[in-house]
């Protein structure tokens, strides 16, 4: 989930205007959450635009120059360092991007949504 090459630049301002933010071409501008679902949809995690953003965040296929195997979280695994580890799901095969949060499995039982740093 580390877009840097999919980031586009625009001037500094501020993005606050009536009738809500302004429309910058920026991923975080035009939607403000992403939720990640496995396999049986029993589990899942909703994350602020901002974390999933993040440099340090990672949607990670391979393991040691390998297929990523399963007992790591084959097909896909996010990894944030900046989140508490339930928000670090395995074996994802969903991904949304969304503008209102959906929730997550553990927040749904009353952790907090945003976990982290």
């Amino acid at each position: 989930m580390s877009p840097a090459r999919s980031r586009t630049r625009s001037g500094s301002g501020d993005n606050r205007r009536p009738g809500g933010p302004r429309q910058t071409g920026r991923p975080q501008d035009l939607v403000r959450y992403v939720g990640l679902e496995t396999p049986d949809g029993g589990y899942y995690v909703g994350m602020d635009m901002p974390s999933a953003l993040h440099p340090q965040t990672l949607l990670t296929f391979r393991f040691a120059d390998q297929i990523l195997p399963p007992k790591y979280g084959f097909p896909m695994k996010l990894r944030i360092p900046t989140k508490l580890g339930f928000k670090n799901p395995k074996y994802v095969v969903g991904i949304a991007v969304l503008n209102n949060y959906t929730g997550g499995y553990w927040e749904d039982k009353g952790y907090n949504w945003f976990s982290g740093l």
